[in-house]
């Protein structure tokens, strides 16, 4: 701590970073079960709309849609169900990882799929986020560090273009 300065909302800086902290561990616990379970959770807010949040193996989605079921729900009946899905019904449904976003509009929804690695990274940093200072002067270490940070990125970039 600096000399002379008092740490401002040190409770609510722990608590905000323990909060995403669970939220990242939670996070990994569903990514690694969605390796061998498909989990839906399915809302009907406005009868035939639904909204699902699902997992599949390494994404998460969320779909909006107009559910047509076989069997007709009472009119303005909202509720959820949750269901889960095995393994072997996860290959019937294609089973491929995807590593990038994806979003698709189509006339009856919208799905948005969310790769597990980018919720966990966004948890992690959001939990650190309160204990970074931010000064207005850098070292030259800082700027080293910086330098070799990009250049190590470039790099990788340029590698992972070239064996294509």
């Amino acid at each position: 701590m600096i000399p002379g300065k008092t740490m401002r909302f040190r409770k609510l800086r722990i608590a905000w970073s323990v909060g995403w902290v669970v939220t990242a561990s939670l996070l990994i616990v569903l990514w690694v079960r969605s390796l061998n379970y498909m989990n839906r959770v399915t809302w009907h807010y406005w009868m035939p709309n639904a909204v699902q949040l699902g997992t599949v193996p390494g994404q998460v989605h969320i779909t909006t849609f107009v559910d047509r079921p076989i069997i007709p729900y009472p009119q303005n009946n909202p509720g959820y169900k949750v269901w889960t899905d095995s393994f072997e019904n996860i290959r019937l449904y294609g089973g491929k990882m995807y590593w990038w976003f994806e979003a698709s509009l189509k006339p009856t929804g919208v799905r948005l799929v969310i790769p597990d690695w980018f919720l966990i990274v966004l948890s992690a940093t959001l939990a650190t986020a309160p204990w970074i200072h931010c000064s207005k002067r850098f070292s030259l270490r800082t700027l080293l560090i910086a330098t070799t940070l990009v250049a190590v990125v470039l790099g990788l970039a340029g590698y992972a273009l070239r064996t294509r």
